[in-house]
């Protein structure tokens, strides 16, 4: 079981932050949480931001990878929308341990970017590049068999 640390419905309390829930949509076995965090005791007068919150449920925190890699392209469809619609926003991956699913994404998100780009991909360079800032993502052949696996079903998608 994945940990809950948001409120599904009304408002809860965390540390310095006040955060209410908006609304939940489910999707399949992804859960897209829209929140309102308030810093507490903020000099500023509006310091309310707007969060999109994204759980892939089929994902057991135990496991390096989720059981196939629909649930990773379902979520990429979300970002990849809200990116057109809301400039400047900022995207941030957590996991538990802050390195595997992290890593998965982060790396993903690289080759996209690279596709759009450059219209190629290069997986071991997206790796490479990736563990630069960070060298614990990517660990084992299993993620890296994985990612070619998302490769492939995400340009067939694109198709």
């Amino acid at each position: 079981q994945n940990p809950q640390f948001w409120p599904l419905e009304g408002s809860e309390c965390f540390g310095k932050f006040y955060v209410q829930s908006e609304s939940t949509v489910l999707e399949d076995d992804i859960m897209i949480a829209n929140l309102y965090a308030t810093q507490l005791e903020s000099q500023e007068e509006e310091s309310s931001i707007s969060v999109k919150l994204i759980q892939i449920k089929s994902w057991p925190v135990e496991c390096d990878l989720p059981p196939d890699t629909s649930s990773v392209l379902t979520v990429m469809k979300w970002i990849n929308i809200w990116q057109k619609d809301l400039k400047n926003n900022i995207i941030t991956f957590m996991c538990l341990d802050g390195v595997t699913a992290c890593g998965v994404f982060c790396v993903f998100m690289h080759m996209t970017d690279q596709l759009k780009a450059e219209q190629e991909i290069d997986i071991f360079q997206s790796v490479k590049c990736t563990r630069t800032n960070r060298s614990q993502f990517i660990m084992n052949k299993e993620q890296y068999t994985f990612l070619f696996q998302l490769t492939k079903a995400y340009l067939e998608n694109m198709i």
